[in-house]
């Protein structure tokens, strides 16, 4: 009992210290204004992945395909606050199904053999957080997101039923819910 007890606190405290490293060679954008961080991260070879808020907080997850990291920058009043390697998966990786090809926003440029879908449709025009929410009570998992030109595209997968959606919103709001060809790309 007690090797065990040893074993599961050895296997926590390694977790939590790789979980909880910094990112050194990030460290000297700590404390910078966040209205600077989206050039920065980009001229480092990071790629926006996501973001969630909790609190006063917003984390972002970043991912560089060059070194196959990722990390997390802990944002609070306008300003980086800490910025610490976290595991692949924060960043939608896994270390063996490594996406190595750039392609991580062609998904959005083609919208040939996609059409609505029309279980979905009530939520175009509303907050795209709504829809979100509500395909993740539907069992769909987000499998990839890209920002660009100010519009935002995500693919939802739902694995039991192998289905694949798309949903383009902008300023916030549901723009599209489509079919996808897109996810097998990705998982």
């Amino acid at each position: 009992m007690k090797k065990t007890s040893l074993l599961i606190l050895f296997f926590f405290t390694v977790f939590i210290s790789f979980s909880q490293e910094t990112a050194y060679d990030l460290k000297d954008l700590v404390d910078m204004r966040a209205s600077s961080l989206d050039n920065e991260m980009g001229n480092r070879g990071y790629d926006w992945i996501k973001t969630e808020k909790s609190g006063y907080n917003s984390y972002q997850n970043w991912w560089n395909n060059r070194k196959n990291k990722c990390v997390t920058v802990r944002v609070s009043d306008g300003k980086v606050k800490s910025i610490v390697n976290v595991p692949d998966l924060d960043c939608n990786k896994s270390r063996g199904n490594q996406n190595h090809s750039n392609n991580r926003g062609e998904f959005h440029h083609s919208d040939d053999n996609e059409r609505n879908h029309d279980n979905y449709q009530t939520y175009v025009n509303g907050p795209a957080t709504s829809v979100y929410r509500k395909l993740q009570d539907d069992n769909f998992k987000e499998v990839k997101v890209f920002q660009k030109d100010g519009y935002t595209y995500k693919l939802w997968y739902k694995y039991r039923t192998k289905e694949c959606l798309k949903t383009v919103s902008y300023d916030y709001k549901l723009t599209k819910i489509l079919f996808s060809h897109h996810c097998d790309e990705n998982l």
